[in-house]
C-alpha cells in the first residue's frame, strides 16, 4: 500500500483551510466532491482524516516531496481502476487545496506539474430520439401527482436540456404563472435566471402546482377541524 505518514502532530495552524476551501467554493457539489477527494487522498497517502494538523504537513512538504506524493496517489487511484475522469476530480481537489494555500502564503509549492489523465471524449452526444422519447413519456401516468411530476421533469430535461442537478433544486415558488417561466440557477451561477417555457412544460407545472396548493388547503382544513374538536 501507498502511504506515507505524517510525524507527530504538529501545532494546529491558525486557521482550519480545508472548512475554508470548502465554504470557497459557491457549488454544494463542488464542495462535496472535494471533501471526498480530500478525505479519500489523505487517508490514501497518510492514513489519517484530513484534519488541520494532517493538511498543515501536507502544505509543509518541499515542491519535489509533494509532487512525488501526488503522483503516487495518482499512481494508486490507477490501480484501484478509478476512471481518467475520476482521478482528474480528485487531483483537482488536492491541487485546489494547495493553490488555496498558496494565496494566502500557507504553501510554498505548487502542483502545476502534476498532470490529469487524457479523457476519452464521447463521439455520440445526441441523445434519445424524438420518438424514443414520446415512448418514454407515453408509459408516464398522470392521474397521479408523481406521474406528472415526473412528465415535468422529462419535458424540461428534453425542451430546456436543464442538467440534473438544475431541476434537482427547483421549487414551485420558481415559477412564474404570469409570464410563463421558470427561474434556475445555473452552473456556477451565483444568481438565478429566467427560461421560457414549453407549452406542455407550462401545462405540466400548472397541474403540479394547483395539486399541491389544492392538497395543503385540504391538509390545513383538516387540521383546523380537528383543533376545534379537541378544544
Amino acid at each position: 500500500m501507498l502511504s506515507v505518514n505524517p510525524p507527530a502532530p504538529l501545532a494546529s495552524f491558525d486557521q482550519d483551510l480545508l472548512t475554508e476551501l470548502l465554504r470557497d467554493k459557491r457549488s454544494p457539489n463542488t464542495r462535496r466532491t472535494y471533501s471526498k477527494g480530500l478525505k479519500d487522498f489523505f487517508v490514501t497517502m497518510t492514513q489519517f482524516e484530513p484534519s488541520p494538523d494532517a493538511v498543515a504537513w501536507f502544505l509543509s512538504l518541499g515542491r519535489f516531496q509533494a509532487i512525488a506524493l501526488v503522483l503516487r496517489y495518482r499512481a494508486a487511484l490507477l490501480e484501484r481502476g478509478l476512471t481518467p475522469a475520476t482521478v482528474n476530480v480528485r487531483l483537482s481537489a488536492v491541487k485546489s487545496l494547495v493553490n488555496y494555500a498558496r494565496k494566502i502564503g500557507k504553501c510554498e509549492y505548487s502542483l502545476e506539474d502534476v498532470e490529469g489523465l487524457r479523457v476519452e471524449t464521447y463521439r455520440d452526444t445526441t441523445g434519445v430520439s424524438p420518438e424514443t422519447f414520446r415512448q418514454i413519456t407515453s408509459q408516464i401516468k398522470l392521474n397521479c401527482l408523481k406521474g406528472v411530476r415526473d412528465a415535468a421533469i422529462l419535458r424540461l430535461l428534453w425542451d430546456n436540456a436543464l442538467r440534473r442537478a438544475e431541476v434537482c433544486s427547483l421549487d414551485l415558488e420558481d415559477y412564474s404563472s404570469g409570464d410563463l417561466k421558470l427561474l434556475i440557477k445555473g452552473k456556477g451561477k451565483l444568481t438565478k435566471e429566467s427560461i421560457s417555457l414549453s407549452s406542455k412544460a407550462v401545462v405540466l407545472i400548472t397541474a403540479i402546482s394547483d395539486q399541491t396548493h389544492h392538497e395543503k388547503a385540504i391538509s390545513k382544513a383538516q387540521s383546523r377541524d380537528h383543533n376545534v374538536g379537541t378544544n
